[in-house]
């Protein structure tokens, strides 16, 4: 199990960021009984709009909670319905409803 937690943020960002990590820290260790160790650096841009990334697994593992991502994500979700909206139904979609 990985126990060296590695949390990206902007520089801005780190003293409201610290706080919170050491909540979420702390409460990964009572709930999983597993003792990590968790090291906070100031590698995202200052152009970002916000967010963490947090990497563990030896960096094998990296979840993206930042703004800029959660944008793109749902800008891909949302594609299919905006292409209904600029272009109507497609009749040869056989899934579309």
């Amino acid at each position: 199990m990985a126990k060296d937690i590695v949390v990206s943020v902007r520089p801005q960002d780190r003293e409201l960021a610290e706080p919170a990590i050491s909540n979420a820290i702390q409460r990964f260790k009572e709930e999983s009984k597993i003792d990590c160790t968790l090291t906070v650096n100031e590698d995202l841009s200052k152009d970002s709009k916000g967010g963490v990334v947090v990497w563990g697994f030896r960096s094998r593992i990296k979840v993206d909670n930042t703004l800029d991502e959660r944008l793109r994500l749902l800008e891909e979700k949302m594609l299919p319905e905006i292409r209904t909206t600029l272009y109507g139904k497609n009749p040869n979609r056989k899934h579309e409803t």
